[in-house]
Order: structure tokens, then C-alpha cells, then sequence
């Protein structure tokens, strides 16, 4: 009676794993699943590198009038962050400090212009967003 209890276990349990594995099945139709088209025209997202206690790209093209995403790429232990700053030097966005990570940042919208931007931790590092 145990054998039976447990090979019906085992069987219960590969069962599941199967069913958990991962593997897809084909869509009703036998056809394979398009993949998901991706707009030629759409921007790249625009991303900054920190590397060496220096911000890699130094002046970086955003668009200009709506919020876009911004990847913050620190390729190094000590912590960075970008904060965003217009021409009289107000804040308009600080995102949050990582350590050997990347990070991905909503920026607000942006008018046509120039935007200098620093690491908060390390002011030395700087750059320019040029919004357009």
C-alpha cells in the first residue's frame, strides 16, 4: 500500500512539475505567435552611465514637452542618482541613489531647452539634457 501511495506521489508530482516548466503550447490555430511589433519611429530611451565616478554621456537629447523614461546604468559600487535641475538652477527631479544597478527613472515633461543635471552624492558629475 505504501508503494502504491507513493508511486501515484511521484506520478501527482511530475505531473505538476510538467505543467510548471515553462514550455508553452502552440495557439489553437497550429500558426506560431507573431512576435510583438515594435515602432521603428519610437524614440530610444535615453540612458546615462555612470562609470569611474563620472557620468559617461555627458550631454544627453530627451524629448521636448512630455514625460519620457530615463535609465540610470551605474556600472559601480559607489552610489549615484540624477537630479535635474533648469537654467535657475530649481529642482525639478531627483531620482533615487543605486549602487551597481541600473534603474529606470520617469522623468516630467521638459520644455524645448537645455537641463543640467548631477549626481546628488557626487556634484562633480555632471551633464546636460537637451530637451527637443
Amino acid at each position: 500500500m505504501k508503494r502504491l501511495t507513493l508511486t501515484l506521489g511521484l506520478v501527482a508530482l511530475a505531473a505538476v512539475l510538467a505543467a510548471c516548466s515553462g514550455a508553452s503550447a502552440a495557439p489553437a490555430s497550429g500558426q506560431p505567435t507573431p512576435p510583438a511589433s515594435v515602432d521603428p519611429n519610437a524614440p530610444a530611451t535615453p540612458i546615462v552611465t555612470a562609470r569611474d565616478l563620472k557620468f559617461v554621456e555627458t550631454e544627453v537629447s530627451v524629448p521636448a514637452g512630455a514625460p519620457f523614461e530615463l535609465i540610470l546604468d551605474n556600472q559601480e559600487a559607489p552610489p549615484h542618482n540624477i537630479q535635474v535641475s533648469d537654467a535657475t538652477g530649481a529642482k525639478i527631479f531627483t531620482g533615487e541613489i543605486v549602487s551597481s544597478s541600473k534603474v529606470t527613472y520617469q522623468i516630467p515633461a521638459l520644455a524645448a531647452g537645455s537641463y543640467p543635471f548631477i549626481c546628488e552624492v557626487h556634484p562633480d558629475m555632471k551633464g546636460t539634457f537637451v530637451a527637443k
